[in-house]
């Protein structure tokens, strides 16, 4: 009887693996249109792009991570990571040795470099072009790496920035960003940097250029005549940064004094880091308050942002139509103006009911 028993109760578990659902496949389609599936989370992979690792550590996939480029330097720790080559020309020899299941790469990469690594192994292409493109590359790296949660907390927080700066409003100066300064090299239309502008407000002189990354003559700059010049504080030296001769001291941008840098990687990487950028731009040229803060706190999203990093959202509290932060994380973000209540300690406020969001500018 006891043997009976038995064999049905091991029949019924069998019939119900049987029913349950495996692990589904994770399907997607790359910036260039191939399409990849992955039966289990990769757990070798080389990353040759460092808006990528960025993506990786933000979601918290660095564990997968076995090999990168010398350009990824973010977060600091990625320096223990090897190097696998360049972006453009990865060490193929070091690759086949390293055996990764997935590279992820742009499309730098020469077409014989490319062809080569797709007949060995996975390789995904990411290249987005616009401020909701990056989104969506997070998102399908939460689904890759299985990290949805961490990543839905970026797509949110990339999505609300540009809500929360056009809430808080301002003017929509002419701007020339320049990529490079000798030649002169700006952003044309179809290029992230110029969505990063737009989502800003700022109108950019070189917006509806169909060239990526124009390089201007002296007579196309005179023309243009930017309201103000923004340029990459790394790489063109920061404060330190020349623009004098002409044509540059015939531009008004120069006479009056509106040279603005900003963080090369927080706007040039098409990353987690972009809304950084973002409130970046927003406060040096919009509001010409480099110093003050941007802070929005989403009851919808469940996230609150300062200055495009993530906060603590539990430390925040919407009473009675005010919103209130715990005095100490206060102290511990810089927040040296709370009063009692955020609207009470802002410069300006405004409450985004779609979003159930309120948004700050604070000093």
């Amino acid at each position: 009887m006891r043997t009976r028993f038995l064999r049905v109760v091991a029949l019924l578990l069998m019939a119900t693996m049987l029913v349950l659902p495996a692990s589904a496949a994770v399907k997607v389609t790359d910036d260039v249109g191939k399409n990849l599936t992955f039966a289990a989370v990769p757990k070798r992979v080389i990353s040759l792009a460092p808006n990528v690792t960025e993506i990786m550590y933000a979601i918290g996939a660095q564990g997968s991570l076995m090999g990168r480029t010398p350009v990824d330097d973010y977060p600091p720790e990625v320096k223990n990571v090897p190097v696998m080559g360049d972006y453009t020309q990865p060490n193929i020899e070091l690759l086949l040795t390293k055996k990764p299941d997935l590279i992820i790469g742009t499309i730098s990469f020469r077409k014989e470099t490319y062809d080569i690594m797709e007949k060995y192994w996975n390789v995904f292409i990411a290249d987005p072009q616009s401020v909701s493109e990056v989104s969506s590359l997070i998102h399908r790296m939460g689904l890759i790496f299985q990290k949805e949660a961490q990543a839905k907390k970026l797509e949110e927080q990339i999505r609300l920035m540009p809500v929360a700066l056009k809430s808080l409003g301002g003017p929509h100066p002419r701007v020339l960003l320049l990529m490079w300064h000798d030649p002169p090299m700006s952003v044309g239309k179809d290029t992230f940097v110029n969505d990063v502008l737009n989502q800003v407000g700022l109108v950019s002189v070189t917006g509806s250029y169909t060239q990526p990354w124009p390089t201007l003559g002296e007579e196309t700059l005179l023309k243009l005549n930017p309201d103000y010049i923004l340029y990459p504080e790394k790489s063109m030296g920061g404060e330190t940064a020349s623009f004098k001769g002409r044509p540059w001291t015939d531009l008004k941008a120069v006479q009056q004094g509106k040279l603005v840098s900003f963080n090369d990687d927080w706007v040039f990487r098409a990353g987690p880091r972009l809304t950084q950028g973002m409130a970046e731009l927003y406060l040096k040229v919009v509001q010409q308050k480099p110093n003050a803060k941007v802070l929005f706190i989403s009851n919808k999203a469940k996230i609150a942002s300062l200055n495009g990093a993530l906060v603590d959202y539990s430390k925040f509290s919407l009473k009675d139509g005010r919103f209130l932060v715990d005095p100490a994380y206060a102290k511990t973000l810089g927040i040296t103006s709370y009063k009692g209540n955020l609207r009470s300690s802002s410069l300006q406020a405004q409450w985004v009911d779609a979003e159930k969001m309120g948004v700050f500018l604070l000093p």
